[in-house]
């Protein structure tokens, strides 16, 4: 071990005021050892508890700048803040200081793929591992896993426009199963920083309202294991912040919880919880002002929100390029735009016959079927958008298959609104059920939950299935509870249902 001793005395006289040690068992310990002792130290000298409160532990990074570390804590913040531009300006100054900073690389590596440059994202990732004995170990394995995942995501790619299979190997890289490593990578970190805090202070509250903690939470809901993260959180003890109590109040539809959660924290939650929580409420125009791509598809197609853009072009095709061009096709498609929509889906079919990569067609499949559909269900073909979309809906789920985890609940829906105006009601049910059935992140689950249950409301008292008509409804109400101007027809609508079903009418 390393022991770290500090004794203060008088100048003048050479009395002895404070002194302290304490050991770090190994090496990577000694940042949080100092701190520890500086704590100490600050106490036996008379320092405020408030200032004592107040007092942040250094990042547990590796630089010989002090200038540099202020910047890295300075960009933290921001990012925390999700001002993700800013956070990349303060990373970028913190290794123009050090450039060697591997922890600011992979941190600045973070910012770049949360506003959308997966390239600048990898070419940071690259550099921090030329400096690895500058990284934790755990933070290395995970630029090392997201490398090699996003390297042998391309390499299978290409492999599968060649043979036009879908292999076993395939499916274990897609999008979806990816969770399961990424889960495992983030609950790694936390126990390592469990036993890290603990070595040293057993009373310090572990923080558990850092990205590490807020990302495993989406992604255990994401892959339907969220309950397996609330048992590793337990085990752990660890107490519950304002943001983990505000995700399981809605993964249990505990919608005045969640509401009094952000009413008694504000200013605690990302922006999309805002609009999710606006949107399950009622609020829908209002939240599709702060949405875009496939979030506000769903409101648009659930809900007949107007699109806000209009004559996007395909310039290239990397993911994102088509993904808004793809989308925009849809939002034409269904808000009445026929000869728009059309547009896009000749463009899309010429970009489709001359692709380099089977993710192309693999990817945005789904959403080429609902410009489709959206064609044909606007000329009251409701057979060809049954055609259309049943298949794509047997597959919605698949690993890899789609681009966007909120694709499902599009091809359900239009699915189950095509099976409506065919007279089938049992189909359409099926397919609703399946919509609230999605394991998927929170903003994409709200948006379509209380509209299902109303639907499904409906349908069920179509079939003069009272009890589960009677459920749905009240269901509904229990969530969309302050609804625009333009949506109240369906809250007076649902009351009249649960007081004639009450009625046995």
């Amino acid at each position: 071990g390393l022991v770290v001793a500090v004794r203060i005395e008088d100048a003048a006289s050479g009395q002895l005021i404070a002194e302290t040690s304490r050991t770090a068992p190994d090496e990577e310990a000694v940042v949080a050892t100092v701190h520890a002792v500086a704590m100490e130290l600050r106490r036996s000298l008379g320092d405020t508890r408030a200032a004592l409160a107040s007092t942040e532990p250094l990042p547990l990074v590796l630089t010989a700048s002090l200038e540099a570390l202020r910047r890295y804590r300075d960009a933290e913040g921001l990012s925390q803040a999700v001002r993700f531009p800013e956070a990349a300006q303060a990373y970028r100054e913190a290794l123009t200081i050090d450039p060697a900073f591997a922890e600011a690389r992979v941190s600045l590596a973070q910012s770049y793929n949360n506003m959308g440059f997966e390239d600048s994202a990898t070419v940071e990732q690259q550099r921090a591992l030329t400096t690895p004995e500058r990284l934790r170990d755990v933070r290395r394995r995970d630029v090392e896993a997201s490398l090699r995942f996003y390297s042998d995501y391309a390499s299978w790619d290409e492999s599968m426009f060649r043979s036009g299979q879908r292999t076993n190997d395939a499916l274990r890289l897609s999008y979806f199963n990816h969770f399961d490593s990424a889960v495992t990578l983030v609950e790694l970190e936390i126990r390592d920083e469990v036993r890290r805090v603990r070595r040293f202070d057993p009373d310090r509250q572990l923080r558990t309202e850092g990205l590490s903690w807020i990302n495993s939470i989406g992604w255990a809901i994401a892959s339907g294991r969220f309950e397996e993260l609330a048992a590793l959180r337990d085990s752990l003890a660890v107490a519950p912040t304002p943001y983990w109590l505000l995700r399981s109040s809605i993964v249990s539809g505990d919608w005045r919880r969640a509401d009094s959660l952000r009413i008694a924290f504000p200013g605690a939650w990302f922006s999309f919880v805002f609009r999710s929580l606006d949107a399950a409420r009622g609020r829908i125009r209002e939240s599709h002002d702060g949405w875009s791509e496939i979030p506000a598809l769903i409101l648009e197609v659930v809900y007949g929100v107007p699109a806000v853009d209009a004559g996007a072009q395909l310039i290239d095709r990397r993911l994102m390029t088509v993904g808004e061009y793809v989308q925009h096709g849809v939002q034409a498609a269904f808000l009445g735009d026929t000869a728009e929509a059309k547009r896009v889906s000749t463009r899309l079919r010429e970009a489709r016959a001359s692709a380099t990569s089977a993710l192309f067609e693999q990817s945005f499949g789904p959403l080429f079927a609902l410009i489709d559909a959206g064609i044909s269900m606007r000329r009251g073909d409701w057979d060809a958008a049954v055609e259309t979309l049943a298949p794509r809906a047997k597959r919605a789920n698949e690993p890899g298959h789609v681009f966007g985890s909120g694709t499902p609940y599009l091809v359900r829906w239009v699915l189950a609104d095509a099976y409506t105006h065919l007279g089938e009601p049992e189909a359409a049910i099926q397919e609703l059920d399946a919509v609230l059935q999605v394991c998927d992140d929170m903003a994409w689950h709200l948006l379509a939950y209380p509209a299902a249950h109303f639907r499904l409301g409906r349908l069920h008292a179509q079939l003069d299935n009272a009890g589960q008509a009677r459920e749905h409804f009240v269901t509904f109400l229990d969530t969309f509870t302050d609804p625009d101007p333009d949506y109240e027809w369906m809250v007076e609508e649902a009351r009249a249902e649960v007081e004639r079903l009450g009625r046995g009418d």
